[in-house]
């Protein structure tokens, strides 16, 4: 029941991301802070299903087929290392657009 919870956590940060970006694309004065929040709860949304998943032990899905903690627990977590280097990545762009608007 907790990884549903929390499915459904992530679920409403991405909605409330989409609404904020959508609300960003119309009010012109605040589009900054729009964009800043929509942003930032996708990105704790990306961040909360990779935590789930890593907890989880959820098989990952790569081009040279499904990597497991069981078969391979070293590819494992370092596929995981990579998506949340990709999320920081994500993250250090989103902040790098939004801060040259003017809030």
């Amino acid at each position: 029941m907790h990884a549903r919870k929390s499915s459904l956590v992530a679920l409403a940060l991405a909605l409330a991301g989409f609404a904020a970006i959508v609300v960003a694309a119309v009010d012109e004065p605040h589009r900054g802070r729009f964009a800043l929040a929509g942003g930032l709860a996708w990105e704790l949304a990306y961040f909360a299903i990779l935590a789930q998943n890593f907890s989880e032990r959820a098989p990952l899905q790569t081009r040279g087929g499904p990597v497991t903690w069981e078969k391979s627990p070293r590819i494992y977590v370092v596929n995981f290392i990579v998506l949340g280097l990709l999320g920081l990545f994500a993250l250090v762009v989103l902040l790098a657009i939004v801060s040259a608007w003017h809030f």
